[in-house]
């Protein structure tokens, strides 16, 4: 989370808020293509994957909470005070996407509170289905 915090911060800086929107893009991607890697590390032993559509739906929720929240006039991605009140933006639009999401889709709910972790998501680990349960941080199969 904090390299993913880290890089968006360079991306801000270095092209503005499309670079750092485009890096978020970018992460996302990363975190779905690492996902059977980091869910083996944290003791996943589950046979059952959620299909990609639902991880696409959670990207596609978090990447406009992204965009949303960057835009925003007291936000931003080109300063480390606007960058985190950024992150603290999508963790909010984290929350609502679990609630919405878990109402039409939810297994993009779980997808999305995987994903959160590119936009420093201080909810992917702390509700009840998975509180204290790393093996299904980065595998939300059955939520």
């Amino acid at each position: 989370m904090t390299i993913s915090a880290l890089l968006l911060l360079q991306a801000g800086k270095r092209w503005g808020v499309w670079g750092a929107e485009t890096v978020f893009g970018l992460l996302l991607a990363a975190l779905f293509m690492l996902r059977p890697v980091l869910a083996a590390v944290l003791g996943n032993r589950a046979s059952g994957v959620l299909p990609g559509k639902y991880y696409a739906a959670g990207a596609a929720w978090l990447l406009a909470g992204f965009v949303l929240c960057a835009s925003l006039p007291w936000c931003g991605v080109g300063t480390l005070f606007s960058l985190l009140e950024t992150l603290l933006g999508c963790t909010l639009w984290s929350l609502a996407g679990l609630w919405i999401l878990s109402r039409f889709h939810p297994g993009a709910a779980g997808a999305s509170q995987y994903l959160s972790w590119a936009s420093f998501g201080l909810l992917s680990r702390a509700t009840p289905r998975v509180a204290g349960m790393p093996e299904r941080w980065a595998n939300p199969v059955g939520d």
